[in-house]
């Protein structure tokens, strides 16, 4: 997932589109493996906890850590529709 200028999610990615004469089309998909998802998840996470307080940060601010932070957790699960859905106390 790649981040726009407007701070919003984006399935954008890096693509290379080539021609050939054969009736098929190929093409080569990577995933993260669940190691490096629950590595990105981890960092998500870093970033929206204050480290002092363990308190949630403010999400609102679109251009933090903690607001980019939320705004991908928020896509990926998209039941939670505040900060606090998380769990955190």
């Amino acid at each position: 997932m790649e981040l726009t200028t407007t701070m919003t999610a984006c399935t954008a990615v890096v693509t290379e589109i080539s021609y050939h004469d054969n009736a098929n089309i190929e093409a080569d998909v990577s995933f993260l493996s669940e190691e490096e998802w629950r590595q990105e998840l981890g960092v998500l996470l870093q970033d929206l906890l204050d480290e002092d307080s363990g308190q949630i940060k403010r999400v609102n601010d679109l251009k933090s850590d903690a607001g980019v932070a939320w705004s991908k957790v928020r896509l990926l699960f998209n039941l939670l529709t505040n900060v606090n859905d998380m769990g955190f106390r």
